[in-house]
């Protein structure tokens, strides 16, 4: 790839990303008020200070590179905020709020550190050092963060099983990813797991205010 190509998707990205961390800014703080009093909320104002650092690194990047800070419309970001706004039309409980904000911050955190890596990259090529390191401090405070995000969403998992009567051990996702299948499932076996839905209970509508609904049979 020529290196004005490579250049040129370099300023994009990072006006993507200047525009994902201002408008972090502004939602992160919305979160905070949303769990508040918890440990989640104060891990959302810790981040939120984060984040203005994080812009801040970003101008300097700009800077480098003798342009002025452009923001560049994340949609892969907003898109999170639309859905969290989306989710909230529901009038959802407390803990389905929790639940649903812990997941969107683990998306969140996730997408920038997949841009992040992205743009390291991009500045690696070009052989812009400063900008490199720049762009991994950010990096590093958004893996800290995913890490942070998935332990307080396990922990209040834990904790609302604890409340209905239930007890679940610690989630790590690679107890299923790990799972080597020996053999590979015929076509036979596909037919005959079929079976398995016969007389299973009808399928209730999910209810996100923790009241109850009329169980109804959604299978066709």
């Amino acid at each position: 790839m020529p290196s004005d190509t490579v250049r040129n998707l370099l300023l994009h990205d990072l006006g993507a990303m200047y525009d994902a961390e201002l408008h972090l800014m502004d939602v992160l703080p919305r979160l905070a008020a949303e769990t508040a009093p918890s440990d989640i909320s104060d891990a959302f104002s810790r981040h939120a200070e984060e984040t203005e650092q994080h812009a801040e690194n970003l101008r300097r990047c700009f800077r480098l590179l003798n342009i002025e800070p452009i923001a560049v419309t994340n949609f892969g970001v907003r898109g999170l905020t639309e859905d969290h706004d989306a989710f909230l039309a529901y009038n959802p409980s407390r803990e389905a709020l929790i639940a649903f904000d812990l997941g969107a911050a683990a998306k969140t955190e996730h997408l920038e550190i997949a841009s992040y890596v992205g743009l390291l990259r991009q500045a690696h090529t070009l052989g812009l050092t400063d900008v490199a390191y720049l762009l991994a401090e950010n990096l590093r405070v958004e893996q800290m963060t995913a890490s942070t995000v998935e332990q307080l969403a396990d922990k209040e998992a834990r904790s609302q099983a604890y409340a209905d009567g239930a007890q679940i051990e610690e989630f790590r996702w690679s107890a299923y990813t790990d799972v080597a299948v020996e053999t590979p499932l015929t076509r036979e076996g596909m037919q005959s797991s079929t079976h398995l839905h016969d007389g299973l209970t009808p399928l209730r509508p999910v209810d996100l205010t923790g009241g109850h609904t009329t169980a109804r049979d959604v299978r066709p």
